[in-house]
């Protein structure tokens, strides 16, 4: 799979298609791979492909001017990622030459470095994956290889609802306040944060649990229709808060209220609202 992929990138640079190839590449150690960035054919050898190939190089997209023409390697969650920002006009499409990767799922760096091995398995596998039902990206322009999802689907794990505030209240009392599940998101690409304002002044810097209930409450409402559940938020946090969990309870309500997928759709979720939406009880309390 990983010469297919390289095959394919220095095709793409060859042909003129993109200017550079956006993938990973073998990381600091046995379990980690980096985000890469190819310029030329002899690059493109560098280029991997395999269960540590973690990072949603979605991310990096609205880094560059919607001119440039880059070709980006996506797993199936990535690929939704790129379509919430093509549906949000952050990006060109015809700018963007997505080499798709068929993907059963991908390890946690750190389960897979305590298990010992990068075999992907249910106690190895990013938490985020065992969520996934989708084996092939949903946009893309070239789709390499066939996988085949082995992983045990996961069952609804939150709290009941008259516990979830207690629930989320001792987690976000973890949280440091660092800010690393906003800066790895894909889509979550303001300029500027609310967080970051001071004029006005939404939250203090001070990391206290009402600020922080705030800021994830804040984002996770921020993210309605945005996220799609590739879990690099959770994957990120140095506190382990499952910050995903709380985006996949709010992707929940946007399927059951207004059926729509983030990812999955041509126009953004404001976009597609409807006043029978409000008028069959999303207003309801």
């Amino acid at each position: 799979m990983t010469d297919k992929l390289r095959e394919e990138a220095k095709r793409v640079l060859r042909e003129g298609i993109a200017e550079m190839v956006i993938g990973w590449a073998e990381g600091s150690a046995e379990f980690k791979t980096t985000p890469f960035f190819a310029f030329t054919e002899e690059d493109c050898d560098r280029l991997v492909w395999n269960t540590a190939c973690v990072n949603n190089l979605a991310k990096y997209l609205t880094d560059y001017p919607k001119e440039k023409k880059i070709a980006l390697c996506v797993k199936p969650c990535d690929s939704a990622s790129v379509n919430v920002l093509i549906a949000e006009n952050k990006v060109l499409r015809e700018n963007i030459y997505v080499i798709g990767l068929a993907c059963g799922g991908v390890i946690d760096p750190i389960k897979a470095a305590d298990a010992g091995t990068c075999e992907l398995s249910d106690a190895t596998a990013k938490y985020a994956c065992l969520h996934c039902v989708h084996d092939k990206p949903e946009v893309a322009d070239i789709v390499l290889g066939e996988a085949e999802r082995k992983l045990t689907p996961a069952g609804e794990d939150m709290p009941p609802f008259e516990e979830r505030r207690k629930y989320w209240e001792k987690e976000f009392d973890k949280c440091v306040r660092c800010y690393a599940c906003r800066q790895v998101c894909p889509n979550c690409y303001c300029e500027q944060c609310f967080a970051d304002r001071t004029d006005p002044k939404w939250t203090s810097r001070k990391p206290t649990a009402g600020e922080s209930w705030m800021f994830h409450a804040v984002r996770v409402m921020h993210m309605a229709g945005r996220c799609v559940g590739c879990g690099e938020c959770e994957r990120v946090c140095p506190k382990s808060i499952p910050v995903e969990k709380l985006s996949r309870e709010m992707a929940k309500y946007v399927k059951d209220i207004y059926d729509y997928t983030a990812g999955m759709g041509e126009k953004p979720l404001l976009g597609t609202y409807k006043d029978e939406d409000y008028d069959a009880g999303v207003h309801e309390e």
